[in-house]
């Protein structure tokens, strides 16, 4: 099994839709690196561990899941460092464009995981509709720095979230 095949999960795309009004707190961002491996490789992992207070969650009940691979590589199949740099513009980018408006963002960055020549980037988004016509038109454009593919499915209970966050607190 791939790294793709590893976080990919399901491929088809749910049914998008908004969710309703709420009053939303969003803490300030704060990441933890952690060294972890998985399936005998080692990958960096870059959380945000401040989402998991997000009160209330229920507006963000969607996971944005997007992978990208990288074609150079050095030890243990960890990007260059020029695609390092690409792939944290790239992230800065996609974070921008997800929730321009940091009042009312519509996507929370839960965080990024590196290795086995590929990252995965991590989002809960609250309306998966404008996520998906922005990641859309991404594609159809053709500027993007790496090929990159995307899942985005209802996960009202935070699982992903808590599969990679419960760990820190251990």
């Amino acid at each position: 099994m791939g790294i793709f095949d590893f976080f990919k999960g399901k491929r088809s795309q749910p049914g998008l839709t908004a969710s309703g009004s709420y009053d939303v707190h969003i803490p300030e961002d704060r990441f933890v690196c952690a060294n972890v491996g998985i399936e005998g490789k080692p990958h960096v992992c870059v959380l945000n561990e401040a989402v998991m207070e997000v009160t209330p969650k229920e507006p963000f009940r969607w996971y944005l899941s997007l992978i990208l691979g990288y074609d150079h590589t050095v030890g243990e199949e960890m990007p260059d460092k020029e695609d390092t740099v690409r792939m944290e513009d790239f992230c800065d980018y996609l974070c921008e464009r997800l929730a321009p408006d940091s009042s009312h963002p519509n996507a929370l960055f839960l965080g990024r995981v590196t290795g086995n020549a590929a990252t995965q980037m991590m989002w809960y988004v609250n309306n998966p509709g404008l996520a998906n016509a922005f990641l859309q038109s991404l594609i159809e454009s053709g500027r993007y720095p790496f090929h990159f593919e995307f899942v985005m499915e209802e996960d009202p209970n935070w699982n992903e979230a808590h599969y990679w966050l419960d760990p820190l607190k251990q």
